[in-house]
């Protein structure tokens, strides 16, 4: 995996078990390599527990508390990429999404996995997974640049700082 330009990343959800396709949380943190630091935020203490077995070592720190909250408290660096990722429930995401915005700087990312939408960011209202539907309007709002992106499991959105 080549390593990003990016130094500090933020992750709400991190590896729950160990049949995850991705395990994105691994592999952040080996994209951010000695340079960065991943802050993978999570509710649960044993997802938080068995995801730091996997990464031992790696430049993860971990946050056992809701996403936003600690979004909102955000005292770090500019987040370059924040990973939302946290629950299949778009009002979740989209507080998320609202808490982080401010602290990722021109250039930075926000990512939405398994988004359940079309190719133009409506929602798909067949899709179980539906983590993204609110957020080409919330990204609307802040003057995001939505780009939706054809993932491994389905769509995924990428709302760009422009």
């Amino acid at each position: 995996m080549r390593t990003s330009p990016w130094t500090t990343a933020v992750e709400t959800g991190t590896i729950r078990n160990l049949d995850e396709p991705t395990m994105s949380t691994q592999r952040l943190a080996r994209g951010l390599g000695r340079r960065g630091v991943l802050w993978s935020v999570d509710t649960s203490l044993d997802a938080i527990l068995l995801s730091r077995s996997v990464v031992a070592g790696g430049p993860v720190r971990f946050h056992l508390g809701p996403g936003a909250g600690f979004l909102r408290g955000w005292g770090g660096p500019p987040i370059d990429f924040l990973l939302l990722d946290s629950a299949n429930d778009p009002d979740t995401i989209l507080e998320e999404f609202l808490a982080g915005w401010p602290h990722v700087p021109r250039g930075g990312v926000v990512f939405v996995d398994d988004a359940g939408v079309f190719p133009d960011g409506t929602p798909d209202p067949k899709s179980l997974p539906r983590k993204g539907h609110r957020i080409p309007g919330g990204a609307a709002a802040v003057g995001g640049r939505v780009v939706v992106l054809d993932g491994p499991r389905g769509p995924q959105i990428a709302v760009w700082k422009d």
